[in-house]
């Protein structure tokens, strides 16, 4: 092979034995397998572990949309390979999910339950929103567009509450109001009406916010705030000042002197040897 290779003028050369971090296929084979435990460590406790291999489908897919492509950093190696994945057509669901599969009118029969349960083992890439379900009765994988979750999965789906529902409801309702439509009513009294009726369900927004706000404010510390020292004014009074000497740094001071005339500067490298006291009248 070496001899093939530089024959071939291809410049090559060989990492260090037993030392995975340096060759980047170890680091690779390392980097998935530590994903696919992930996945396997979030499926039902229930899931039979002989169907691991349908779930390298999506761990691949996921794996690759996380890291990014080696040529074009801004770009997910999918993306660079594939183009860009649409979520929207194929959306992607937790492998190993327990689930409910839909069964239409003409799969089941009159009086037959109108699901079955199933283990969720991928995306069907080839069909529009549709997942590929393992049902555990037929031992075979069939594609499903409708299913429900199970209760006993080791995950809980995200769920709106009824303040979250009221809330947005009255937002839509305000935004509705203030829309152009609003200008284009003929009769007064109606504009009035509905502007009350705008002024009310801001009010009740903006104090269901301040209420959930309200404890999120008093868990949070206090803002530390830099402790200024306080300059004391400086009370002396400005002399005028005559030196003797440009080494002597003991001023003369001249009671005589208004306290309000303005003080020499003792910096000023023109100053000659003796100055004589000038007086300045403001």
């Amino acid at each position: 092979m070496k001899e093939y290779l530089k024959g071939e003028k291809v410049t090559f050369q060989l990492v260090p034995p037993h030392l995975h971090r340096v060759n980047a296929a170890e680091r690779a084979i390392r980097t998935f397998k530590n994903h696919f435990i992930a996945i396997l460590c979030g499926v039902h406790p229930d899931f039979p572990l002989f169907l691991w291999c349908k779930l390298l489908p999506q761990a691949e897919l996921t794996l690759n949309l996380i890291r990014p492509c080696r040529f074009n950093p801004k770009l997910s190696a999918y993306e660079a390979l594939e183009g860009t994945y649409s979520y929207n057509r194929t959306p992607i669901a937790p492998l190993g999910a327990k689930i409910i599969a839909h069964d239409t009118p003409q799969q089941r029969s009159s009086w037959a339950p109108h699901g079955h349960y199933g283990w969720l083992i991928g995306p069907a890439m080839d069909h529009y929103r549709c997942f590929t379900v393992y049902n555990p009765k037929t031992r075979k994988s069939s594609i499903v567009n409708t299913f429900h979750w199970s209760e006993s999965n080791r995950f809980s789906c995200p769920k709106i509450t009824a303040e979250e529902q009221i809330t947005t409801a009255a937002k839509e309702l305000a935004q509705a109001i203030k829309s152009k439509l609003f200008l284009n009513l003929p009769d007064r009294d109606l504009r009035s009406n509905v502007e009350k009726l705008c002024t009310i369900f801001q009010a009740s927004v903006d104090d269901l916010i301040i209420k959930k706000l309200a404890p999120l404010q008093q868990e949070a510390p206090p803002p530390e705030t830099p402790s200024t020292p306080t300059v004391e004014p400086d009370t002396h009074p400005r002399v005028d000042i005559k030196l003797k000497d440009q080494s002597d740094e003991t001023p003369i001071l001249d009671e005589n002197v208004d306290t309000h005339l303005r003080v020499k500067s003792l910096a000023q490298p023109s100053l000659p040897t003796t100055i004589s006291p000038t007086y300045i009248t403001q």
